[in-house]
């Protein structure tokens, strides 16, 4: 039984507990807005379920987010392995440059990516925004209130960008 009452069977809760991992705005896994309990979750996924789980929740948790640089890699660099300037990654310990985001270039300026830069520039000329927390761009569809939700779960004011 969850701690609002309710008591739904493990498979449907489990559903709910991958959901969230999937999907960051459905983080942590709830119902009527009671996050489940550790022990539940550790009890539906299993120990290496529950290991994935704790991985989703650090990197959900995380104010200033970091990739692998290796486009074929791309995990979450956890806070204890940024540096100021690098950031190694605990799967294939390749270090990311953190002002220009690319594999480690020791003894050559930063060179800027033709395809960011194309990016950026289709973003501010569809008038974009980035969410304050995660920094993912987002695109206000239709009329109405100026705020929006980002994938993220965090609101904010698409007019200035603000929280």
């Amino acid at each position: 039984i969850l701690s609002c009452g309710h008591s739904p069977c493990g498979d449907c809760a489990r559903e709910v507990i991958l959901l969230a991992v999937a999907e960051e705005g459905r983080f942590p896994p709830r119902c009527c807005n009671e996050p489940y309990s550790r022990e539940l979750i550790r009890h539906l996924l299993g120990d290496d379920g529950y290991r994935a789980y704790k991985e989703k929740e650090r990197e959900y948790k995380s104010i200033s987010r970091v990739y692998c640089a290796v486009p074929t890699c791309s995990a979450f660099i956890p806070d204890d392995k940024v540096d100021v300037e690098y950031a190694t990654c605990p799967k294939c310990d390749t270090k990311t440059h953190l002002p220009c985001c690319a594999v480690e270039h020791p003894w050559t300026d930063c060179s800027p990516d033709p395809a960011l830069r194309a990016a950026v520039a289709l973003a501010q000329e569809s008038k974009w925004r980035r969410c304050h927390h995660c920094r993912m761009m987002v695109e206000k569809t239709g009329d109405g209130c100026r705020f929006v939700t980002c994938r993220c779960g965090k609101v904010f004011c698409y007019s200035c960008g603000g929280p």
